[in-house]
């Protein structure tokens, strides 16, 4: 026959009393050291059967990392990390989120609620669903992100939003998830160090036997920028009509000649054009500000780099002095006149290159920037009608322009 054997929990902290064996040192979920008669030993305000079972802490310790904070005061972050852990980001965002309110000089608790943010507000919004409508099949969600996947669709359905739909979903519902994420990164401090173990990432990309990585202002600087130049875009993608029959254009397969000549208003500048593309020069001079501090900060770390996220080696820094020159230059483009000097960017000859008028508005059309089509109606990017681009670039020409298309111009 048989007999199941149960043990009293007395302080009901979910830990069974043979567990708890009160020696003040943790071993083991069996083996814990906590006080069978106490639910939170070390009283930081946190049971411990959540600090043995999900958060991963010693229950004997008000501060199990050292940091400086105890676990009751980070405790959103961990039970945001223990969710991320198991691949739902979904149910770890509003943890990463209650973090970060209730203690905003945290970094750790600033970048996740960022990034876990960003993720579950990207799947919730209109474009997900529009994409959708095009037929993109995808299974898994931000609750499983292990089971996900994406399918192209090889045909498009009847009643498919227009491409106009989705340049205005990008425009009203991910560009502010991109600012909430800038949001949350800006308290971030240039002497912020993060320390964060792969072991909380989700089973599918955790790296076996990696240790414990070091996240570093530079890090965070560069995280910036790439959200400040998908704001640009953003921004400068609202300004221009973009809104043709992508139906038609996939299940016809028609090439991208057919496209443009079918639809004549196609990259002109529509109502409200020119504020979109002031905006997208602020959020580039700020992309472009960004990753110069990015590259600053990281050059300028004096600790050991074996365990940082971004890395700058003896072998990159003269293609990181080149993106950094290439970005300071760049930043003067949209009010004035960048020169891009022949020597340190390999070019034939001394590059100018001003954006202000096309930031401006003043470039209506953007169909100067569309290459010749070949005979099969494909795009030739050997041939551009004007390779100045209406004086935007007066000193390129169609070698200087191949050979920066096809990277013979290498960093």
């Amino acid at each position: 026959m048989l007999r199941f054997v149960t043990f009293p929990d007395r302080d009901g902290d979910g830990l069974v009393d043979p567990a708890e064996t009160g020696t003040g040192v943790f071993v083991s979920r069996f083996d814990t050291g906590t006080s069978p008669t106490a639910a939170d030993t070390d009283g930081d305000g946190v049971s411990d059967g959540e600090e043995v079972l999900a958060l991963r802490t010693d229950p004997n310790k008000r501060d199990s990392d050292g940091d400086g904070r105890s676990d009751g005061q980070e405790a959103n972050v961990l039970r945001c990390l223990a969710r991320v852990r198991v691949g739902n980001v979904a149910s770890a965002a509003p943890f990463c989120a209650q973090a970060a309110s209730d203690d905003p000089g945290n970094p750790e608790a600033n970048l996740l609620a960022a990034v876990s943010g960003l993720i579950v507000g990207v799947e919730r919004s209109a474009a997900s669903e529009l994409l959708a409508r095009f037929g993109v099949a995808h299974r898994g969600s931000s609750a499983a992100v292990c089971a996900l996947s994406v399918a192209p669709p090889t045909s498009i359905p009847a009643g498919a939003p227009s491409t106009a739909a989705i340049q205005q979903a990008l425009r009203d519902e991910i560009l502010p998830l991109v600012d909430g994420a800038l949001a949350r990164l800006a308290p971030i401090p240039p002497e912020a160090v993060i320390h964060f173990d792969p072991d909380n990432l989700p089973p599918c990309v955790r790296l076996s036997m990696l240790a414990p990585v070091e996240i570093d202002f530079g890090d965070v600087l560069a995280l910036r920028a790439a959200l400040n130049a998908a704001a640009a875009a953003i921004h400068a993608a609202a300004a221009y009509d973009v809104d043709f029959d992508l139906t038609d254009a996939v299940n016809n397969r028609a090439t991208p000649r057919d496209v443009f000549l079918a639809n004549p208003l196609l990259l002109t500048l529509i109502s409200g054009g020119r504020t979109e593309l002031g905006l997208a020069r602020v959020r580039l001079d700020a992309a472009l500000m960004d990753l110069v501090a990015a590259i600053d900060s990281i050059q300028g770390e004096t600790d050991p780099q074996a365990d940082d996220v971004l890395v700058i080696g003896p072998s990159d820094q003269d293609a990181v002095a080149r993106v950094r020159l290439g970005a300071v230059n760049l930043r003067t483009a949209p009010t004035g006149v960048a020169t891009f000097a022949k020597a340190p960017f390999r070019l034939l000859r001394d590059q100018r290159l001003s954006l202000g008028p096309l930031l401006d508005g003043d470039v209506p059309d953007l169909r100067i920037f569309v290459p010749a089509f070949d005979a099969l109606g494909n795009p030739d990017f050997g041939r551009f009608p004007d390779p100045t681009f209406g004086g935007l670039a007066p000193d390129m020409t169609h070698a200087e322009l191949a050979r920066l298309l096809n990277k013979d111009c290498r960093f």
